[in-house]
């Protein structure tokens, strides 16, 4: 169904879907222009259409302009002179009184003249374009606009009431008044500001506005105002629900997609019983399964992004037949979505920690192709959704850091600093661009960071081993700005002292504050959510062991025992039996290789084999009964789980495993995973671990330690 209107020369059929919008040029009010219709159909909705409502408000402000405006050019042509009465009229037109809108004595030809190819809005038209969709901003910084952010940024009730007496008020700015009203009253738990309410004439104006409205186009706004009221108190109010139930169940099937996905995501929210209660929760219980059936039908109509975001916010709520289907039909689309569009998708399927495989890579591909530089806010919520997600794809990871190095210093706040370092250290993900862009962020502010944003920082540079010329001047700022009485929870200044240790930076007094018997038993009290930090009290627990100076308690023997046995273990185990097997080839198990070692500092060792001065093998036997004219060779398979993302370095785990067994006095071999593949011959992985092994022995050929164990 269209709906054509005749205003200031121009024709436009309104789609009362939404979906198009098509401008007709004409000339006196005939469509068509030298003979032949003029058409330009835009591609959004957004960019060119008016609402319906506001649009004939707009119509009948004109209604006598148009005709006089239109007469006043045909008597011009024929020569004819304007009389008394009309030249009266235009010159109140040139000058409008204060009370009235300026009105422009422009001709339908002249608008038509300056119509261009795109199908835009004239420049010379007063009237701003009003965007039919409330979350897209229009053409131009129009007074409703300004009104969004007087909404938005008011910080009091009355600010927000004042409002109710400006002459640019909508439906829309009712609801989002309403909706910010509640949201005070919810925040500060008032109970007097609702009896205030009621008999505040501003207040009433606004919802009387909010009832008489027509609410089929945009549903969401209205059960935003309709949540207000519920927090406000009004949750009880028969008729508030009356119009909830008819408007949303008149408006699920016409009004456009994404605007019924929001409806019934704040219907779903608000099933909460501590939010919504009485007859309201009755009636959104009521029609929210009526919605979400027809979601269910209307589910195919999604093309754009911004269809996408809005089913995947709720996606919980379809079978899961549907789910899948919508996956799929994302994926085949993706290509369509803005850049915008898929950060936000990334960042919605973060929350929802859901993760199809098929959708995340079709959306990566697209968005690495794309010529369009994101903010740096938004290239770190985008970082953080993928963390979420556990999906560093790499070519999409190095296009978001090439981007976000150059965008990192216009970034004013330290909150979005420490979020990126978060996210990168979790994910293991190293790149020197970002990493030093970073580092030169953090000196460049040091005086402003929080105890938080050294804890971010500095467990990041030392899982990823990050070194730089600042390192050393950070730490010593980190430790005098960092200590146990400030960390939320012992796990969390476990982290920050292991983290000193990685990074070679420790101190005695830091070492023993986490190895004290009380601080240590609130570590066991977490059950099986202490495992890792078992492991870090244990290599924690050796460091202080070598460190001169050290004077705090060390761990109970009996419980490094424990520990040890427990908790030691391979991280890859697929990779650490191939690489034994491999190893049996040239050395005998049972008489020259000892397997899977299990060491107090909290290192697993694949295997360990002895050689005297010429790099030959000894037996096990003779080398325990000999052990100072031999060396100790340990194979340590580095996994995944020890090897960064991005560049395939040994995260910083990985070096301070190295370091506790040469302090042992072993020879260390390390089998990286991207260099000891699975899918190699056997010839060739023997090839490759003889060759490790003759470079080790050759680099301490007659270098025998002191102790050996």
């Amino acid at each position: 169904m269209h709906r054509e209107t005749l205003s200031r020369g121009f024709l436009f059929s309104h789609n009362l879907m939404g979906k198009s919008v098509i401008q007709l040029n004409c000339s006196r009010g005939i469509a068509a222009a030298g003979g032949k219709p003029s058409l330009a159909v835009f591609s959004r909705a957004t960019d060119a259409s008016l609402s319906s409502r506001c649009f004939h408000l707009s119509l009948q402000r004109n209604a006598q302009s148009f005709p006089r405006t239109i007469m006043a050019e045909a008597k011009a042509k024929s020569g004819e002179t304007t009389s008394v009465e009309d030249q009266g009229t235009s010159a109140s037109r040139q000058k409008p009184s204060q009370q009235q809108p300026k009105q422009f004595n422009i001709s339908a030809k002249a608008i038509l003249n300056t119509h261009d190819d795109e199908g835009s809005i004239p420049s010379m038209i007063s009237a701003t374009p009003i965007a039919t969709d409330p979350d897209q901003s229009p053409y131009t910084v129009s007074s409703r606009t300004l009104l969004d952010s007087r909404i938005y940024s008011s910080r009091s009730v009355e600010e927000l009431l004042n409002l109710s007496d400006e002459q640019e008020l909508t439906l829309r700015h009712a609801c989002m008044i309403i909706s910010r009203l509640g949201s005070f009253s919810y925040i500060r738990k008032d109970a007097a500001l609702s009896k205030g309410l009621q008999k505040d004439d501003r207040f009433l104006r606004i919802f009387n506005l909010i009832q008489r409205g027509n609410h089929s186009q945009f549903p969401h706004t209205l059960l935003h105002a309709l949540t207000g009221l519920q927090k406000l108190g009004f949750q009880n109010s028969e008729e508030v629900s009356k119009l909830l139930e008819q408007e949303l169940r008149w408006s699920m099937r016409r009004c456009p997609l994404r605007f019924l996905a929001k409806s019934v995501r704040i219907l779903h929210e608000n099933e909460d019983p501590e939010t919504s209660t009485g007859s309201s929760q009755e009636d959104s219980a009521a029609v929210l399964p009526a919605a979400i059936k027809v979601l269910n039908r209307r589910w195919i109509e999604a093309i754009t992004g911004s269809d996408f975001i809005s089913l995947f916010q709720i996606i919980e709520l379809f079978a899961e037949e549907i789910q899948v289907k919508i996956e799929d039909r994302a994926a085949d689309v993706a290509h369509q979505f803005t850049p915008s569009e898929m950060v936000k998708l990334f960042i919605v399927l973060g929350n929802k920690k859901r993760r199809p495989t098929p959708l995340l890579r079709a959306i990566a591909y697209h968005y690495s192709k794309a010529e369009h530089k994101a903010m740096a806010k938004d290239l770190i919520d985008l970082i953080y959704a993928l963390n979420e997600l556990t999906f560093a794809d790499p070519i999409l990871m190095n296009r978001i850091c090439t981007d976000l190095a150059e965008e990192l210093s216009r970034v004013k706040t330290t909150t979005l600093i420490s979020s990126l370092m978060i996210s990168l250290g979790q994910m293991r993900y190293k790149n020197k661009e970002i990493l030093f862009a970073v580092d030169d962020w953090i000196m460049k502010h040091l005086d402003r960071l929080r105890p938080f944003d050294y804890a971010a920082w500095l467990q990041a540079v030392a899982m990823l081993n990050h070194e730089s010329e600042n390192l050393q001047t950070f730490c010593k700022k980190a430790a005098q700005v960092l200590s146990q009485s400030i960390a939320t929870s012992p796990t969390e200044w476990v982290n920050i002292v292991h983290s000193f240790v990685l990074l070679n930076h420790h101190t005695p007094e830091i070492l023993a504050s986490v190895l004290k018997p009380s601080f240590v038993e609130s570590i066991e009290a977490l059950g099986l959510k202490s495992i890792r930090h078992k492991l870090k009290l244990l290599n924690i627990n050796f460091i202080a062991s070598q460190t001169k100076d050290f004077k705090g308690s060390l761990l109970p023997q009996d419980k490094v025992t424990d520990w040890t046995t427990g908790l030691v273990m391979s991280g890859d185990e697929k990779l650490s039996k191939l690489a034994v097997d491999s190893l049996a080839s040239f050395l005998t198990p049972t008489k020259y290789l000892e397997q899977n070692v299990q060491l107090d500092c909290g290192v697993y060792v694949d295997a360990v084999c002895y050689l005297d001065n010429k790099s030959t093998p000894v037996a096990l036997e003779s080398a325990k009964t000999k052990p100072s004219s031999v060396h100790k060779v340990a194979f340590v398979v580095e996994g995944y789980p020890l090897t960064c993302l991005g560049l395939k370095h040994p995260t910083g785990q990985a070096l301070l495993n190295v370091r506790m067994l040469e302090a042992q006095n072993f020879l260390v071999v390390t089998v990286p995973y991207t260099e000891f593949g699975t899918n190699e011959k056997l010839i060739r992985r023997v090839q490759y671990l003889e060759q490790k092994l003759k470079t080790v022995s050759q680099k301490n050929e007659g270098a025998l330690p002191a102790n050996s164990r």
